[in-house]
């Protein structure tokens, strides 16, 4: 029950509430206890003239601070709720929950979860089941029917994967799944990204006769990605991007780290004005540069901010030894003086 911005747990409590004029009309018919007094006789000689008088009823304020006290027991009794949130569409059949758990959506995966957690609560308050699937998870994961605890606890044990999502297959069995659940809710939160043979998918899980959809996605992309580290002769060259069309300026720094995790060199990109690619390069010596192990962008928890750096992207030093004493003689018009390093 929701009066804005405030609701009750258990409203019919406060059918407690006309129980108040007949609390006024009890203290209003039983007057205060007597008082009692001791009985000296010179007390009652000097008190003669004196005329004592027993109120037939309470004070107003009395009885209006005992009525408030009352009300106020009522209220609390219904479980006040203050600004109470809106109360999510998991009624119908069931409840099939479709979630991107992708390494797009590791940036807001908590804010994800939570509102999972609220859409399985109010399929559980319903009684109806839940379907749960993941498009990042094995093609032949259990998606249900489960009850809400135990969609619930899948829920919590699922974590983002480094891996894109491979939504045509899931959705696929989602909608096979809703072939005995006719009229339930779909709620899809997606990462906002877009993937191959999205638009086909999207048609098989709609086609599945949905009472009500849910659809849930960021509302604005802020990731931001690094697609290139190449080991050049004179640094380290970098390359991220972010998602086209942002008007506005930006720099990220990009750390380098050893094989034991420290920090050994670091460089900024930037993004101009309306340009989704930003270049940058860490000048550093080569020695240095064959120690990265991995390089990441400081500030991006997800998978597409790092990359894992193996033995083909160091640089070795090479030494060509010559035994024509004419390449020494005249080194400019020796073969090796035009080898490319």
């Amino acid at each position: 029950m929701s009066w804005l911005p405030l609701s009750f747990g258990a409203p019919m409590v406060l059918w407690g509430l006309l129980a108040l004029p007949v609390i006024w009309w009890l203290l209003r018919l039983t007057p205060p206890k007597p008082q009692t007094e001791v009985f000296p006789p010179l007390k009652i000689l000097a008190g003669v003239l004196k005329r004592e008088e027993t109120p037939q009823q309470s004070p107003w304020w009395l009885t209006l601070l005992r009525l408030l006290m009352a009300a106020l027991i009522v209220v609390a009794l219904a479980e006040p709720v203050f600004n109470p949130r809106e109360k999510l569409p998991a009624e119908g059949s069931a409840l099939a929950l479709v979630i991107d758990n992708d390494w797009a959506s590791a940036a807001d995966w908590g804010k994800r979860v939570a509102t999972a957690e609220r859409l399985i609560a109010d399929a559980g308050s319903n009684g109806v089941p839940v379907i749960i699937a993941f498009t990042a998870e094995k093609p032949n994961a259990e998606i249900g029917p489960f009850d809400a605890a135990t969609a619930l606890d899948r829920l919590r044990a699922a974590k983002p994967r480094p891996i894109p999502t491979d939504r045509p297959a899931v959705y696929a069995r989602v909608a096979a799944s809703l072939e005995s659940h006719p009229g339930a809710s779909v709620a899809v939160l997606a990462d906002g990204l877009a993937g191959q043979g999205d638009e086909a998918a999207f048609n098989t899980l709609l086609s599945s006769n949905a009472a009500r959809l849910v659809w849930a996605t960021s509302d604005r992309i802020s990731l931001t990605g690094l697609t290139g580290a190449d080991n050049q002769v004179d640094g380290f060259a970098l390359t991220a991007i972010r998602a086209p069309g942002d008007p506005a300026p930006a720099q990220v720094t990009a750390g380098a780290f050893d094989d034991k995790g420290r920090r050994i060199a670091d460089a900024t990109l930037t993004f101009s004005p309306g340009e989704s690619m930003a270049t940058g390069t860490m000048a550093v010596p080569f020695e240095l540069r064959n120690d990265f192990a991995s390089i990441a962008l400081d500030g991006e928890h997800q998978a597409g901010a790092l990359r894992v750096l193996d033995e083909s992207s160091k640089r070795r030093r090479v030494g060509l030894l010559s035994q024509s004493e004419a390449d020494q003689a005249q080194p400019l018009l020796s073969p090796l003086y035009y080898i490319l390093s």
